[in-house]
């Protein structure tokens, strides 16, 4: 009823012409078969004599080779906006994908259950019984162009297959692993963010285990990947926690004492391993009482005392020429060597 109705009032005609797909030959099946209904012609087109033959008119007459061509055009047409349509609309779905997925893990009881019934009902009901309600159903209310209706349509049905995809990866992390970051005084956000997400959206096994393999190498301990953290020492213990640290690019990369119960030799890999780093264009901040771990390997130092910045400047000056009490008075209870300076 619906394609009759299209026929009777040229709406299909102009679909087709739209498309560069009408010709004679639909035409002709048109006429024929609206008229087989009511007997009537569609628009534009004229009526068949008696005489006409009851079927179509043979291809015969025409290069096969040349109708095949003349579809091309429209092939290759439809064929990109398939392919535009299928990547906008995948986009979308990860979008939602994971807002969907972080709701059921993270909302509370009304949310999740919101959420639930979303999921199953895109998943239980078919895509094409969607796109209808979506372009057809809501007509009365908004009449979307047939694209965007396509684009939300098929969004919104990938975004409950995503969900699940990434609820399962988020209920895959080790609960050590989150009640490790919570104990660390993280938010849940920031357990999210820098915990929870980077597991579940991690690199694949193959990728995973060459990037551990680069930075166990980019460290010098390439030769321990092996072994178990009793077979290492202490300097290696260390570099192979940076290694850990980094195998999630943090733009930034905390230490808090570093070189503790490292022998002179360990320290002094610890601190080329750090160099090489720095040289990476990474931004490392390590806190430390080992002022000649920082005079060595530090391009900057900051003097703490009673929580306050007291000092600051390059290596050089404030661990060499200091300039305020706190700071003397701490060299000076190492033994240190200091001239004098301007005080603060």
């Amino acid at each position: 009823m619906l394609l009759k109705g299209m026929m009777r009032d040229g709406t299909l005609r102009k679909i087709f012409e739209r498309w560069n797909a009408w010709d004679e030959e639909q035409a002709v099946f048109q006429t024929r078969a609206l008229a087989a209904y009511s007997g009537q012609a569609p628009p534009g087109a004229e009526a068949l004599p008696s005489n006409a033959p009851s079927s179509l008119p043979s291809k015969k007459s025409s290069s096969s080779l040349s109708l095949v061509f003349s579809y091309l055009p429209s092939l290759l047409k439809a064929s990109l906006v398939t392919i535009v349509l299928t990547c906008l609309s995948m986009a979308l779905a990860v979008l939602l994908g994971v807002a969907i997925a972080s709701g059921r893990v993270y909302g509370n009881a009304p949310l999740r259950m919101l959420l639930m019934g979303y999921v199953e009902l895109m998943r239980g009901t078919p895509v094409l019984l969607q796109l209808f309600v979506l372009y057809d159903g809501l007509s009365e209310v908004v009449r979307l162009p047939a694209f965007v209706a396509a684009f939300l349509g098929l969004g919104l049905n990938y975004a409950a297959y995503e969900s699940e995809i990434y609820r399962g990866a988020l209920e895959a992390v080790p609960k050590g692993q989150l009640e490790a970051a919570r104990t660390l005084g993280l938010t849940e956000r920031q357990v999210l963010r820098l915990v929870r997400g980077p597991h579940a959206l991690g690199r694949p096994r193959a990728e995973a285990e060459a990037r551990a393999r680069s930075l166990l190498e980019g460290l010098g301990v390439v030769v321990r990947s092996h072994s178990r953290p009793r077979e290492l020492s202490g300097g290696e213990v260390q570099r192979v926690a940076i290694a850990r640290a980094l195998a999630v690019d943090p733009p930034l990369l905390l230490m808090d004492e570093p070189t503790a119960s490292l022998d002179p030799a360990r320290r002094s890999e610890l601190g080329e391993s750090l160099e090489t780093l720095t040289g990476q264009g990474r931004t490392l901040l390590v806190a430390t009482h080992d002022d000649d771990f920082a005079r060595d390997f530090a391009t900057r130092v900051v003097i703490l005392s009673a929580g306050a910045v007291v000092e600051e400047g390059p290596p050089e000056e404030v661990l060499v020429h200091p300039r305020h009490p706190a700071t003397r008075q701490l060299l000076q209870s190492k033994g240190r060597k200091i001239s004098s300076a301007p005080p603060l």
